[in-house]
């Protein structure tokens, strides 16, 4: 894909978004591989942030104690002729974000809340 479009149609160009995911300001993170980067947009597709990286972003995730940490899930690219490389590069690399992380898990009590599970009744 060479590019996105967004909600009401505003194209960025050169995009490749991987994972995903939303803060509090309303603004998307997204992982972006073959362009080694992870960004931050809001809605229209204006570019808040970018961290670029000397590897793939294949995944980001606000989490931490507040919300407000940026984890991304990174590994060596060399393009798509080499996804079968098993060298073993990948990492998790953590910044503080501009603003907390929104959906779940959700935070409680200063606790990250786990998911409400139902068990079928007799087990």
């Amino acid at each position: 894909m060479s590019s996105a479009a967004s909600r009401d149609g505003a194209a960025i160009a050169d995009v490749v978004p991987d994972g995903i995911c939303l803060d509090a300001d309303g603004a998307v993170w997204y992982a972006d591989v073959p362009n080694k980067r992870c960004v931050r947009v809001r809605e229209g597709g204006e570019v808040l942030q970018t961290v670029a990286l000397d590897r793939g972003c294949f995944a980001c995730m606000l989490g931490g104690m507040d919300g407000g940490t940026l984890f991304l899930v990174v590994r060596e690219w060399r393009g798509y002729e080499s996804m079968d490389d098993r060298s073993r590069t990948s990492q998790v690399l953590t910044i503080e974000a501009l603003a907390p992380g929104v959906g779940w898990p959700s935070k409680r009590g200063g606790r990250t809340a786990a998911p409400h599970v139902v068990k079928p009744e007799g087990d």
